[in-house]
C-alpha cells in the first residue's frame, strides 16, 4: 500500500509516496551464516518521480496596494514546485480581475470576477483548483510552476484601487 518514504539528506527530510514492490524476496540473500547482520534489497515504486520538503517555503507580502506587484520567489530545489497562491483582500474599489504571472516560465492565471473585502482567492497548482471563500471558480490560462532558481512573478488587479496579502507557498522538490 502506497505510504510516505522519507529521505533525510543533511539535516533536511524529504518525502516521497511509494508502495514497497518485493516484499516478499527483500531477505532473499539471506544465508544461514548472516548471524550478525541480515542483507536486504528493498525496490519501491513511486508514481510521482520527485522528493519534496515537507514544509512549505513562503514569500508574503502584506498591505500590497499597487495594481501590478513584481515579486521574486526563490526555488531552491533542484525541479520545478508548484506553488499555492493565497490572496486575502482587504480593500477592493471595482476589481473586476486578478491575474498571477510567473515571467520567467511565461505561464499565467487569470481569474475574472467581481473581488470585494474579505475575499481569499486561492490559486492551488498542487490540486489542480482555484477558489474564492472556499467555492471553485473558473479560470484561463495555466497553473504557474515555480522553475529552479530565481522566479519573476507578477500579481496584478484589474480595478480603482486594492489592497491585499499575498503568500506564495510551496515545498521545494527535489530529482
Amino acid at each position: 500500500v502506497e505510504g510516505n518514504l522519507d529521505l533525510k539528506v543533511n539535516s533536511e527530510i524529504r518525502r516521497i509516496p511509494a508502495t514497497l514492490q518485493n516484499s516478499g524476496e527483500m531477505f532473499a540473500d539471506r544465508k544461514g551464516y548472516h548471524i550478525t547482520y541480515t542483507p536486504f534489497q528493498l525496490e519501491f515504486l513511486a508514481l510521482d518521480p520527485f522528493f519534496h520538503d515537507m514544509d512549505y517555503s513562503a514569500e508574503t507580502s502584506e498591505n500590497v496596494t499597487n495594481l501590478s506587484f513584481p515579486i521574486t520567489v526563490e526555488n531552491l530545489g533542484t525541479i520545478y514546485a508548484r506553488p499555492v497562491i493565497t490572496v486575502i483582500f482587504e480593500a477592493a474599489t471595482s476589481v473586476t480581475a486578478f491575474t498571477f504571472t510567473n515571467v520567467t516560465n511565461g505561464k499565467s492565471m487569470l481569474i475574472t470576477r467581481s473581488f470585494i473585502v474579505g475575499d481569499i482567492l486561492v490559486i492551488d497548482t498542487e490540486e489542480s483548483t482555484v477558489t474564492v471563500n472556499g467555492v471553485e471558480v473558473d479560470y484561463d490560462g495555466l497553473f504557474p510552476t515555480l522553475e529552479y532558481g530565481s522566479n519573476n512573478c507578477t500579481l496584478a488587479t484589474t480595478g480603482s484601487s486594492v489592497q491585499y496579502t499575498s503568500t506564495i507557498s510551496f515545498k521545494r522538490s527535489y530529482l
